[in-house]
């Protein structure tokens, strides 16, 4: 109600307009000693599962970011629960939590599993290459949208860097 959520999305689109503005080539190269200007990836961190997906969602409804540059990550146990592939880390106790329809697209579990190395991956091979997908994915999105405690505990956030992080209702 108080507007920190359109906030947030106001901030995201800014560091993505310094993605794409080739007039900070020439302020990085000064200030870097002509190395590559590195923004890094953004990463928003939020309380919940809802608020992530309440922010996921009015990013793709409500801003001009391409979808791609977009993933959203939800724990092992959800995934598990969502229809995840993934063999190593499935979980005995199902979650009541669905992953919302319009946000399937934007899921990580579900654009490894869309991956076009999927189809040719042995069975025997299929959680290595899952986790070696999902890294790559994740080092390829500009934003990633995700819970305080799945940014700490989903394996694929092991040895992705982040130039950004906002964390949503940091207070609580």
């Amino acid at each position: 109600g108080t507007g920190k959520t359109t906030v947030l999305l106001r901030l995201a689109v800014a560091w993505s307009n310094l993605q794409c503005d080739s007039t900070l080539d020439e302020y990085f190269a000064v200030r870097n000693g002509n190395k590559q200007r590195q923004i890094g990836r953004l990463l928003i961190c939020t309380p919940s599962n809802h608020a992530a997906d309440e922010v996921m969602d009015r990013l793709v409804t409500q801003t001009n970011l391409p979808p791609k540059w977009m993933t959203r990550v939800y724990a092992r146990s959800l995934e598990a629960s969502n229809g995840s592939i993934l063999k190593r880390g499935k979980n005995d106790s199902p979650s009541d939590f669905q992953i919302r329809q319009d946000l399937r697209d934007h899921s990580l579990h579900f654009k490894t599993a869309k991956h076009h190395k999927m189809d040719r991956v042995q069975p025997k091979d299929l959680d290595r290459t899952y986790e070696i997908l999902e890294q790559d994915i994740l080092k390829n999105c500009k934003i990633i949208v995700t819970t305080c405690t799945s940014a700490c505990s989903h394996p694929a956030f092991r040895g992705v860097e982040f130039g950004t992080v906002i964390i949503d209702e940091a207070a609580q």
